[in-house]
């Protein structure tokens, strides 16, 4: 850099002149194809029909089967989640512990289950509540199923609903 000298009355000044510069920074992206994918199979847990005095009844996600019913059809809730063999997940499930109608409301207690493959087969009952993590095993799919308890002691007449979210995320 070069000084440049400014006469100012007496005085001398020096002060360096910069000079600008400008370059180009490249900028690049590579888009993956996505980790995994999440197929829901059976988006509804249905009880069937239940007396209101039936007690607890349980719906195993593990077996499919209902511990009672009175009629109608049960259904466990199922998701499958593909991917490349060895891909981390995270699955968290949020759920409330009511089931509600019109004029109110019974227990629910989440109950779920997971299967290293998607054949509908070897499920293994989950017993953390909400979260858990896994590894997709050489099938590259995993299922998992979603049923529950409900206690009808001196249940209102009604139709009772509620909600589960599941949240499927790579890590």
């Amino acid at each position: 850099m070069r000084p440049v000298i400014t006469l100012t009355g007496a005085w001398l000044l020096a002060a360096p002149v910069c000079a600008q510069l400008s370059e180009h920074v490249g900028v690049y992206l590579e888009v993956l194809p996505p980790a995994l994918r999440v197929t829901v199979t059976s988006a509804r847990v249905d009880f069937g029909q239940q007396r209101a005095n039936a007690g607890r009844v349980v719906l195993d996600p593990a077996t499919g089967e209902i511990s009672r019913k009175a009629a109608g059809r049960h259904q466990v809730g199922q998701v499958q989640v593909t991917g490349r063999a060895g891909t981390a997940y995270a699955i968290d499930v949020a759920t409330s512990p009511f089931l509600h109608s019109s004029r109110a409301r019974i227990g629910y207690g989440l109950r779920w289950a997971q299967s290293m493959d998607c054949t509908g087969s070897g499920y293994e009952a989950i017993v953390s509540p909400r979260m858990v993590t896994g590894l997709l095993g050489q099938s590259g799919c995993s299922s998992l199923r979603f049923g529950g308890a409900i206690a009808l002691d001196s249940a209102a007449e009604g139709r009772y609903e509620g909600n589960l979210q599941v949240r499927i995320v790579t890590l």
